[in-house]
C-alpha cells in the first residue's frame, strides 16, 4: 500500500509492554512517529495536541481501563484520528467495529498485515476529513 508523502503520527494504546514496544518499533522501521502508551487518560491528551493521524487501540487493557471507553470519547469528534481496534476477542471487537465502522485487527496478529490495515485507515480518515473540511458551510 502506498504511504503519504508526510510522516503519520501513530499511537499505540496497549497495556501489554511486550507488544507495544513491538508495535512502535515495527511502524517507527516502516517510516511511521510512533509512541506508545499504556492509559486512556494519557491517549486522551496525546490525541488533543491534535497531530495523531491514527491510533491502534486496545480493547481490553490489563489495568483496568477499556480501549472501548477511548473510542467512545474520541470517535465523535471531527478531527479524531483514524483509529484500529486490536483484540482478541471478537465478542469485545466486533460490537465496537459495526457501531462505529471501524477495523479490528485479531491478536495474534502479522504485522504487515497490520500495517496494511493502518495504511488504509488512515487514507479513508484523511479522504474523510478533506470531504467535511471542503463541504459548503
Amino acid at each position: 500500500m502506498t504511504k503519504p508523502d508526510c510522516v503519520s503520527r501513530v499511537l499505540v494504546l496497549e497495556d501489554d509492554d511486550d507488544i507495544r514496544e513491538a508495535l512502535v518499533e515495527a511502524l517507527s522501521l516502516e517510516g511511521y512517529a510512533a509512541a506508545g502508551t499504556t492509559s486512556v487518560a494519557e491517549a486522551f491528551e496525546i490525541v488533543a495536541v491534535g497531530d495523531t493521524d491514527a491510533v491502534l487501540v486496545d480493547l481490553r487493557l490489563g489495568n483496568g481501563e477499556l480501549g472501548s471507553d477511548f473510542v467512545r470519547g474520541v470517535v465523535s469528534d471531527a478531527l479524531a484520528p483514524a483509529l484500529l481496534l486490536l483484540s482478541a476477542s471478537g465478542e469485545l471487537a466486533t460490537p465496537l467495529a459495526e457501531e462505529f465502522r471501524l477495523t479490528w485487527v485479531k491478536k495474534p496478529f502479522d504485522v504487515a498485515k497490520l500495517v496494511d490495515e493502518l495504511e488504509r485507515a488512515i487514507t479513508t480518515s484523511l479522504r474523510s476529513s478533506r470531504l467535511s473540511s471542503a463541504a459548503p458551510g
